[in-house]
């Protein structure tokens, strides 16, 4: 991993410059929130903070990944098979929320270029659109009778579906084979 000179760093443009700063604070939120209070989670959250370092220089890389799973795991890790405070649990999704937002647009934004206003407007709808969604859910969610149910079961069904999620971005991120000599 090649850090960049601080000196290069100030001549990148200031949309480059804003969505690292908001990745960075996004992350360490969420590894914050997630931790809080010491003990084995604070294990995750360190992992995580090495990988908030490589998503800063590199948010196209495995960085943000990190970050994200390190503040899951640490999450768990706090909480085990308790239920968690519903506030706590809905500042951590937003701020992994936004670290996962800010990364992916860091990441494709060449650290020299202007973004036009409608691009960014979009973004942020987008990221609105989403968590607003996540709010509705969550809502309705808390407003129905949850039926007693198995915490370690829903914790392995929840790995399930971020393993199904992870397997197809995995392959994308393998593009195709280059064709060597004959």
């Amino acid at each position: 991993m090649i850090v960049p000179d601080p000196h290069e760093v100030l001549r990148w443009s200031r949309t480059a410059q804003m969505l690292r700063l908001l990745l960075v604070v996004a992350g360490a939120t969420s590894l914050v929130l997630a931790a809080w209070g010491g003990g084995l989670p604070l294990v995750a959250a360190v992992l995580g903070g090495c990988g908030l370092v490589a998503a800063a220089i590199r948010p196209g890389g495995q960085g943000p990944g990190v970050v994200l799973a390190g503040a899951g795991l640490a999450w768990v890790l706090r909480h085990g098979v308790a239920a968690p405070p519903v506030a706590g649990t809905a500042g951590l999704v937003f701020a992994m929320a936004l670290h996962h937002q800010a990364a992916a647009l860091a990441a494709v934004l060449p650290v020299r270029a202007s973004v036009e206003r409608a691009v960014l407007i979009r973004f942020v709808r987008h990221a609105a659109l989403v968590l607003g969604l996540t709010a509705v859910v969550g809502v309705l969610v808390l407003g129905l009778a949850r039926p007693g149910g198995s915490v370690p079961l829903e914790l392995l069904g929840l790995a399930a579906a971020v393993a199904a999620i992870t397997v197809p971005v995995l392959l994308s991120r393998s593009g195709p084979p280059e064709p060597g000599p004959r």
